[in-house]
């Protein structure tokens, strides 16, 4: 799984305004943690955004992302709203496109110490970097 189904799984909840974001990133950290080592590791991430392809091209467009959103979660205006912010966020190339670029720099945003692994800690830094600015932006 990767850090962006973690953060679109939460973001019910965090448009609710009731939320600690600290637990809700620990949530999300286990569910990227697929292997269960307690690190998040590059493969990990991609694993997930394969699931988001559904054209297996290679690159999740705004328009795969925004179906698997609204399939999960219904069209719900405030979210959509939130949720394509985190998509421009995530979107580090600005091309309309998540891949492996995005992914990588994302990764590397994440790996503050460098070991190639995204500890709890880490992760739970950028999480709440990444949905402050999308939620006071």
């Amino acid at each position: 799984m990767s850090y962006l189904y973690v953060i679109l799984a939460c973001l019910p909840i965090l448009t609710s305004g009731q939320f600690d974001m600290q637990a809700v990133a620990a949530s999300l950290f286990a569910k990227i943690d697929a292997n269960n080592d307690g690190n998040i590791e590059r493969p990990e991430l991609s694993v997930y955004f394969a699931g988001f392809d559904t054209n297996h091209d290679g690159l999740v467009s705004r328009h795969e992302y925004s179906v698997r959103v609204t399939d999960t979660y219904g069209h719900d205006p405030q979210l959509n709203h939130l949720l394509h912010g985190v998509f421009d966020v995530l979107d580090v190339n600005s091309d309309h496109h998540l891949d492996d670029t995005d992914h990588d720099k994302n990764f590397a945003s994440e790996d503050t110490d460098g070991n190639h692994l995204v500890s709890l800690a880490e992760y739970t830094r950028f999480f709440v970097a990444i949905t402050s600015g999308v939620i006071a932006g």
